[in-house]
Protein backbone atom coordinates (compact mmCIF):
# COMPACT_ATOMS: atom_id res chain seq x y z
CA UNK A 1 0.00 0.00 0.00
CA UNK A 2 1.16 3.88 -0.80
CA UNK A 3 1.27 4.38 3.14
CA UNK A 4 3.67 1.69 3.82
CA UNK A 5 5.55 3.19 1.20
CA UNK A 6 5.36 6.64 2.16
CA UNK A 7 7.17 7.38 5.42
CA UNK A 8 10.62 5.43 4.21
CA UNK A 9 13.64 8.27 3.70
CA UNK A 10 14.78 5.83 1.23
CA UNK A 11 14.61 7.12 -1.93
CA UNK A 12 15.10 3.96 -4.06
CA UNK A 13 12.40 2.73 -1.56
CA UNK A 14 10.15 5.55 -2.30
CA UNK A 15 10.44 5.01 -6.56
CA UNK A 16 7.29 3.57 -6.51
CA UNK A 17 5.57 7.01 -5.70
CA UNK A 18 6.44 8.09 -9.18
CA UNK A 19 4.24 5.60 -10.93
CA UNK A 20 1.55 5.03 -8.41
CA UNK A 21 -0.35 8.37 -9.58
CA UNK A 22 -2.02 8.69 -12.97
CA UNK A 23 -2.11 4.94 -13.76
CA UNK A 24 -1.16 2.26 -11.87
CA UNK A 25 -1.07 2.44 -7.74
CA UNK A 26 -0.62 1.29 -4.39
CA UNK A 27 1.83 -1.56 -4.28
CA UNK A 28 5.40 -1.56 -5.21
CA UNK A 29 8.25 -0.43 -3.41
CA UNK A 30 11.95 -0.60 -5.55
CA UNK A 31 13.67 0.85 -7.84
CA UNK A 32 16.93 2.74 -8.36
CA UNK A 33 18.08 4.30 -11.47
CA UNK A 34 18.53 7.93 -11.62
CA UNK A 35 15.95 9.93 -14.20
CA UNK A 36 17.06 13.36 -15.72
CA UNK A 37 15.73 16.36 -14.92
CA UNK A 38 11.79 16.88 -15.10
CA UNK A 39 10.12 19.33 -17.07
CA UNK A 40 6.74 19.79 -15.15
CA UNK A 41 5.06 22.13 -18.02
CA UNK A 42 2.37 20.00 -20.10
CA UNK A 43 2.64 16.39 -19.03
CA UNK A 44 0.92 13.98 -21.68
CA UNK A 45 -0.72 10.58 -21.74
CA UNK A 46 -1.09 9.28 -24.64
CA UNK A 47 -1.71 6.45 -26.61
CA UNK A 48 0.89 5.06 -28.60
CA UNK A 49 2.01 7.46 -31.29
CA UNK A 50 5.45 6.25 -31.74
CA UNK A 51 5.92 3.35 -34.41
CA UNK A 52 4.18 -0.02 -32.46
CA UNK A 53 3.78 -3.33 -33.51
CA UNK A 54 -0.29 -3.53 -34.56
CA UNK A 55 -2.31 -4.40 -31.47
CA UNK A 56 -3.82 -7.67 -31.17
CA UNK A 57 -7.30 -7.76 -31.60
CA UNK A 58 -7.56 -11.41 -31.50
CA UNK A 59 -9.09 -11.17 -27.67
CA UNK A 60 -12.14 -9.39 -29.15
CA UNK A 61 -13.28 -12.93 -30.08
CA UNK A 62 -14.40 -14.26 -26.73
CA UNK A 63 -16.50 -11.18 -26.00
CA UNK A 64 -20.03 -10.82 -27.19
CA UNK A 65 -20.69 -7.15 -29.06
CA UNK A 66 -22.50 -6.01 -26.03
CA UNK A 67 -19.48 -7.12 -24.03
CA UNK A 68 -16.98 -5.07 -26.43
CA UNK A 69 -19.21 -1.82 -26.18
CA UNK A 70 -19.23 -2.05 -22.48
CA UNK A 71 -15.69 -2.22 -23.04
CA UNK A 72 -14.95 0.63 -25.11
CA UNK A 73 -17.27 2.83 -22.96
CA UNK A 74 -15.28 1.77 -19.67
CA UNK A 75 -11.80 2.46 -21.38
CA UNK A 76 -13.33 5.79 -22.68
CA UNK A 77 -14.10 6.73 -18.71
CA UNK A 78 -10.51 5.40 -17.93
CA UNK A 79 -8.78 7.19 -20.79
CA UNK A 80 -10.70 10.57 -19.59
CA UNK A 81 -9.33 10.32 -16.16
CA UNK A 82 -5.46 9.39 -17.48
CA UNK A 83 -5.97 12.46 -18.81
CA UNK A 84 -7.27 14.83 -16.82
CA UNK A 85 -5.43 13.61 -13.26
CA UNK A 86 -2.59 14.96 -15.26
CA UNK A 87 -1.68 18.55 -13.38
CA UNK A 88 -3.33 17.25 -10.27
CA UNK A 89 -0.11 14.99 -9.76
CA UNK A 90 1.74 17.58 -11.12
CA UNK A 91 1.07 20.19 -8.60
CA UNK A 92 0.79 17.67 -5.86
CA UNK A 93 -1.96 19.44 -4.26
CA UNK A 94 -5.20 18.19 -2.40
CA UNK A 95 -7.29 20.75 -3.41
CA UNK A 96 -11.00 20.72 -3.96
CA UNK A 97 -11.19 20.64 -7.52
CA UNK A 98 -8.74 17.46 -6.79
CA UNK A 99 -11.33 16.37 -4.64
CA UNK A 100 -14.21 16.80 -6.87
CA UNK A 101 -12.06 14.82 -9.72
CA UNK A 102 -11.26 11.61 -7.54
CA UNK A 103 -15.03 11.57 -6.80
CA UNK A 104 -15.79 11.78 -9.90
CA UNK A 105 -14.03 8.92 -11.07
CA UNK A 106 -13.98 6.30 -8.38
CA UNK A 107 -15.56 4.66 -5.86
CA UNK A 108 -14.01 4.67 -3.29
CA UNK A 109 -13.00 7.85 -4.10
CA UNK A 110 -11.60 8.32 -0.14
CA UNK A 111 -8.77 5.89 -1.00
CA UNK A 112 -7.56 7.79 -3.84
CA UNK A 113 -7.94 11.00 -2.92
CA UNK A 114 -6.17 10.38 0.40
CA UNK A 115 -2.97 9.12 -1.81
CA UNK A 116 -2.93 12.54 -3.17
CA UNK A 117 -2.79 13.87 0.43
CA UNK A 118 0.10 11.80 1.28
CA UNK A 119 1.83 13.55 -1.25
CA UNK A 120 1.64 16.54 -0.45
CA UNK A 121 2.41 16.21 2.66
CA UNK A 122 5.51 14.15 1.32
CA UNK A 123 6.11 16.81 -0.96
CA UNK A 124 6.25 14.68 -4.18
CA UNK A 125 5.20 16.25 -7.49
CA UNK A 126 4.79 14.27 -10.76
CA UNK A 127 5.58 15.01 -14.53
CA UNK A 128 3.45 12.06 -15.88
CA UNK A 129 4.23 11.20 -19.55
CA UNK A 130 2.77 7.19 -19.48
CA UNK A 131 2.23 6.07 -22.74
CA UNK A 132 -0.62 3.48 -23.65
CA UNK A 133 0.50 1.11 -25.51
CA UNK A 134 -2.11 -1.34 -25.78
CA UNK A 135 -5.36 -2.32 -24.02
CA UNK A 136 -7.75 -4.83 -24.11
CA UNK A 137 -10.35 -6.59 -22.22
CA UNK A 138 -9.76 -9.14 -19.67
CA UNK A 139 -13.15 -9.69 -18.39
CA UNK A 140 -16.57 -8.22 -18.91
CA UNK A 141 -20.38 -8.31 -17.41
CA UNK A 142 -23.21 -6.58 -18.62
CA UNK A 143 -26.70 -6.77 -16.75
CA UNK A 144 -28.84 -3.29 -16.39
CA UNK A 145 -27.38 -1.57 -13.71
CA UNK A 146 -24.48 -3.17 -12.66
CA UNK A 147 -22.26 -3.76 -15.71
CA UNK A 148 -18.37 -4.01 -15.05
CA UNK A 149 -15.35 -4.56 -17.09
CA UNK A 150 -11.36 -5.46 -16.31
CA UNK A 151 -9.25 -3.95 -18.54
CA UNK A 152 -5.58 -5.12 -18.54
CA UNK A 153 -3.12 -2.14 -19.98
CA UNK A 154 0.56 -2.21 -21.50
CA UNK A 155 2.07 0.98 -20.37
CA UNK A 156 5.58 2.19 -20.59
CA UNK A 157 6.27 5.08 -17.33
CA UNK A 158 9.26 5.24 -18.17
CA UNK A 159 9.46 8.94 -19.13
CA UNK A 160 7.77 9.51 -16.19
CA UNK A 161 9.81 11.79 -13.90
CA UNK A 162 9.37 13.04 -10.10
CA UNK A 163 10.60 14.83 -7.60
CA UNK A 164 10.51 15.00 -3.77
CA UNK A 165 11.44 18.20 -2.23
CA UNK A 166 12.77 19.49 -5.20
CA UNK A 167 15.39 16.29 -4.53
CA UNK A 168 15.02 14.00 -8.33
CA UNK A 169 13.06 10.53 -7.37
CA UNK A 170 14.39 7.42 -8.77
CA UNK A 171 12.55 5.14 -11.66
CA UNK A 172 10.51 2.42 -10.15
CA UNK A 173 10.42 0.48 -13.78
CA UNK A 174 12.88 0.35 -17.05
CA UNK A 175 10.62 -1.30 -18.82
CA UNK A 176 6.59 -1.39 -20.05
CA UNK A 177 4.59 -2.50 -17.39
CA UNK A 178 1.30 -4.71 -17.34
CA UNK A 179 -1.51 -2.53 -15.42
CA UNK A 180 -4.97 -3.75 -14.77
CA UNK A 181 -8.29 -1.94 -13.84
CA UNK A 182 -11.36 -2.70 -12.88
CA UNK A 183 -14.60 -0.17 -13.68
CA UNK A 184 -18.43 -1.01 -12.91
CA UNK A 185 -21.54 0.94 -13.77
CA UNK A 186 -23.25 2.85 -11.31
CA UNK A 187 -26.31 4.97 -12.19
CA UNK A 188 -25.31 5.11 -15.69
CA UNK A 189 -21.94 6.16 -15.61
CA UNK A 190 -18.81 4.56 -15.34
CA UNK A 191 -16.92 4.35 -12.38
CA UNK A 192 -12.95 3.14 -11.43
CA UNK A 193 -13.37 0.73 -8.81
CA UNK A 194 -9.47 -0.34 -8.94
CA UNK A 195 -6.53 -0.03 -10.26
CA UNK A 196 -3.39 -2.09 -9.79
CA UNK A 197 0.07 -3.51 -10.67
CA UNK A 198 2.32 -6.03 -8.68
CA UNK A 199 4.56 -5.68 -7.00
CA UNK A 200 6.44 -8.01 -9.25
CA UNK A 201 7.91 -7.05 -12.08
CA UNK A 202 5.15 -7.43 -14.88
CA UNK A 203 7.07 -6.74 -18.24
CA UNK A 204 4.77 -6.62 -21.78
CA UNK A 205 5.63 -6.63 -25.29
CA UNK A 206 6.21 -3.41 -26.89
Amino acid sequence: MLAKCLPRSDSAKLAVILFCAAITCLSACTGSDDVPEPTLAGPTVTTSTEATPTPDRSWEKQFTAAQLAAYGEALGRLTAYQSEVIPIWSAGKATPEAKKLFMTYFVPWQLYYGQLEQYEKADIRLDVRDRVIDSRATRAKVASGSSSVSIRQCVDQTATTGTQGGEMLPKASTTPQLVDVVLSQADGRWLITSISNSSKDRPCAV
